[in-house]
């Protein structure tokens, strides 16, 4: 699972076909450095035969004050075990409140 403050468009090419709908930033680089830890808990992973997985992303008690206002995309991919991309999901997106 990736994560954007900076929007879904134009997205972000990761190879032919296959466009993360999120535009890149630092809180995606971010998360990626935190995949499978605490704050991003099943980021990553091997996806059951039905195909449905939960990644639950825990923002440490203070760290979201700041981003009061704005608003997170998510998105997420899919590799198969050679990590050829096989899907990109739509992005979400989380309001953060204050």
């Amino acid at each position: 699972m990736c994560a954007s403050l900076s929007g879904t468009a134009p997205g972000t090419p990761l190879a032919p076909g296959y466009v993360m709908p999120l535009n890149f930033d630092s809180l995606t680089w971010t998360l990626i450095s935190l995949v499978n830890t605490p704050v991003l808990a099943n980021g990553f992973g091997t996806l059951p035969a039905n195909g449905r997985a939960v990644a639950t992303f825990n923002v440490p008690p203070g760290l979201a004050a700041p981003l009061a206002g704005y608003t997170i995309h998510f998105a997420a991919t899919g590799v198969d075990p050679s990590f050829q991309f096989r899907f990109v999901t739509n992005a979400r997106g989380l309001g953060i409140l204050p």
